[in-house]
């Protein structure tokens, strides 16, 4: 998991995406959806993924109370899937 500032990735909308691939992180990036900062965090995670084989969790620090979900199991950010 990478912990942030930031919930996970919202699409245009600003809705949590619960998970992205690395093609659906491309057609974000390209579409000026995700920008700056975030396509660093992005790319980390795609990376952290694809190097362990098993999905990467970006989620907030933010709220202590959802880091509980979080190391329960349960997703509270936007996971990222391996190739």
């Amino acid at each position: 998991m990478l912990l942030s500032d930031v919930s996970g990735v919202l699409d245009g909308k600003g809705h949590l995406l619960p998970s992205l691939t690395k093609q659906e992180a491309d057609t974000l990036i390209e579409g000026k959806v995700i920008t700056d900062g975030m396509i660093v965090k992005v790319q980390a995670a795609l990376e952290a993924a694809n190097d362990l084989g098993r999905p990467i969790e970006v989620a907030t620090w933010r709220y202590p109370e959802k880091l509980v979900e979080l190391f329960a199991g349960k997703s509270i950010g936007t996971q990222f899937v391996p190739n």
